[in-house]
């Protein structure tokens, strides 16, 4: 399988979303790119959009590695903008990925690029350009925002924002 990318000529690509973020509807999920050595894969919603990439309805926890996620935005509705690029109801766990340039806006905002309401991981990650914005005292995490434990190991949060606290994390 981890010939795969190459095989289908997905290394050094983008997967553009067109119509709105990708539900993960399991408890457990692994996302799973190329070897780098083959190439990277990149997943990201069509420019000038108004979704995130992932939206993890399960309560066990989302695991993405070598890939990208870029690009995701979102806005509460007037009210909550949670994860820009990936929201979680459950855990997330990051294994030499990248989030990049996303957004969330709302009335109350957290987590600019990841939001999650259980404890987040990141090993040998980067988490950079997100921001989130909120009405004052409520953007919080323009990174990374974690209702649990945040545990980052060999990993870069870099040029992140938020209009409250934690730009570049929030636990």
């Amino acid at each position: 399988l981890s010939q795969l990318p190459t095989l289908c000529g997905m290394t050094n690509s983008t997967i553009t979303l067109s119509i709105g973020e990708i539900v993960v509807a399991r408890d457990d999920l692994i996302l799973q790119g190329p070897d780098p050595s083959a190439g990277s894969v990149a997943i990201s919603p069509v420019a000038y959009s108004s979704y995130r990439v992932f939206n993890h309805t399960g309560l066990g926890t989302l695991f993405v590695n070598e890939l990208t996620v870029q690009n995701g935005y979102h806005q509460g509705g007037g009210l909550f903008g949670l994860g820009g690029c990936i929201k979680s109801n459950g855990n997330v766990a990051l294994g030499h990925s990248t989030v990049k340039n996303c957004n969330a806006r709302g009335s109350q905002a957290l987590g600019g690029g990841i939001m999650t309401y259980g404890s987040l991981l990141l090993v040998d990650s980067t988490v950079s350009g997100n921001n989130v914005w909120g009405d004052p005292g409520n953007g919080v995490g323009g990174g990374v925002y974690a209702s649990g434990a945040l545990t980052v190991k060999y990993s870069t949060l870099s040029a992140n924002h938020a209009t409250t606290l934690g730009g570049g994390a929030y636990a």
